[in-house]
């Protein structure tokens, strides 16, 4: 695939879910030898709308958009289906929070290794 400028992990995760509704021979299906350009139109499209710094969140979000197409669509979808389909973004918690933020917090509270 062109060089996009996205991070490998975005590229892998749209290729996989393309992969997978390929398989389902939906209607109206880009030609197998144009997937990696479709493949790219999406990452592209995608790149804007995911959080590039969390690659683990967004891309079980992209997996979970990608199942959910699967199970609704007839016909291939646009990017657009997908964004609309990837659940809402996880709130990612801080490691660990500021010694004054932490000081301030029962014994424990602010230990992401205390139970």
């Amino acid at each position: 695939m062109a060089d996009s400028g996205a991070p490998q992990w975005l590229t892998d995760a749209v290729l996989s879910g393309l992969q997978r509704l390929v398989a389902l021979r939906l209607a109206d299906a880009p030609a197998l030898d144009m997937i990696r350009l479709t493949g790219a139109a999406w990452v592209d499209a995608l790149a804007t709308e995911v959080d590039l710094d969390n690659p683990e969140g967004e891309t079980e979000r992209i997996r979970e958009g990608f199942a959910l197409l699967m199970r609704q669509r007839a016909t291939w979808p646009a990017p657009k289906h997908l964004i609309l389909a990837m659940p809402p973004r996880r709130r990612r918690w801080p490691r660990a929070l500021p010694g004054a933020a932490k000081a301030a917090l029962p014994r424990g509270a602010g230990d992401p290794e205390t139970p």
